[in-house]
């Protein structure tokens, strides 16, 4: 009888436990609904006005095209032209990141054709669109590996513009950020290291949260890491993080096999650049 009424309070205490995880489930899956619901009425909003703003960005960079063959030998308004029209195609290019890959896919969208892109080509680029707030404060490091073969592009360049948007601003008097592109046994890792104030464990747990953000209002809407996430999800990695109060953060992607064309790897280091 003893060993019965055990069995039944066992049972009753196993019970207990089971439904309480299956509220704090329930809970937490109305919670992401909830701010997923958000989530995709912010993307969709954000993919008109990206699609608006694409049609005088396209007027404009046609007009810069005229200036340019109209302009003669190797002039200074030339030279400025040219520049004009380098910032424009980098524009545009963040523009059609946001409304094919980044946005449109947690707006429900999502793409399927194949798009390759070149892997440290697109972190240059990335390099290129802050080379202005970067000038003499930062020192960017990078190192690469060579023959980095093409990867599939789900967003990336989203991706690495919003880790290197958020480096910069943990460190707004400058500092250091180290960039690498290593081979892993499960693809190529991209890792970002900056030397800012770094996060605590509480900090960490949340800042891939939708609309969650340390930043003053006006300054940040909270879902430029939660769209990083998604992006990485399509290449079923996630984003991983180590950071130390005080030591800085570093951002680690997984690109694996999958994603790249067929190439041959190897290793090469890079000198200290400042774009």
């Amino acid at each position: 009888f003893a060993r019965q009424l055990c069995a039944y309070a066992c049972r009753i205490v196993s019970d207990l436990v089971c439904l309480q995880v299956q509220r704090q489930e329930q809970l937490r899956s109305r919670r992401e609904e909830t701010a997923l619901e958000g989530f995709a009425a912010v993307g969709k909003l954000a993919t008109g006005i990206v699609e608006v703003l694409e049609t005088p960005l396209r007027r404009v960079c046609v007009t810069a095209d005229l200036f340019l063959k109209r302009l003669q030998g190797d002039s200074v308004a030339k030279e400025w032209m040219l520049e004009i029209r380098n910032g424009l195609n980098r524009i545009a290019a963040i523009a059609a990141s946001l409304r094919s890959c980044g946005v449109r896919a947690l707006a429900g969208s999502f793409i399927t054709d194949r798009v390759c892109t070149d892997l440290c080509g697109s972190i240059d680029e990335c390099l290129a669109v802050f080379a202005g707030r970067i000038g003499g404060r930062y020192q960017v490091t990078k190192r690469y590996i060579d023959l980095v073969p093409p990867v599939v592009d789900h967003g990336l360049q989203h991706v690495f513009t919003n880790i290197l948007k958020n480096a910069l601003d943990v460190m707004p008097e400058g500092g250091t950020i180290e960039i690498g592109v290593v081979r892993d046994i499960e693809g190529v890792k991209v890792s970002f290291r900056d030397h800012g104030p770094g996060m605590p464990d509480t900090l960490r747990n949340r800042i891939f949260e939708p609309f969650f953000t340390t930043k003053g209002p006006g300054e940040g809407a909270g879902l430029g890491l939660s769209i990083c996430r998604e992006v990485m999800g399509r290449y079923r990695t996630d984003i991983g993080i180590e950071s130390v109060p005080g030591q800085g953060s570093t951002f680690t992607l997984l690109i694996p096999r999958s994603a790249f064309l067929p190439a041959v790897v190897h290793a090469r280091d890079c000198a200290a650049v400042k774009p």
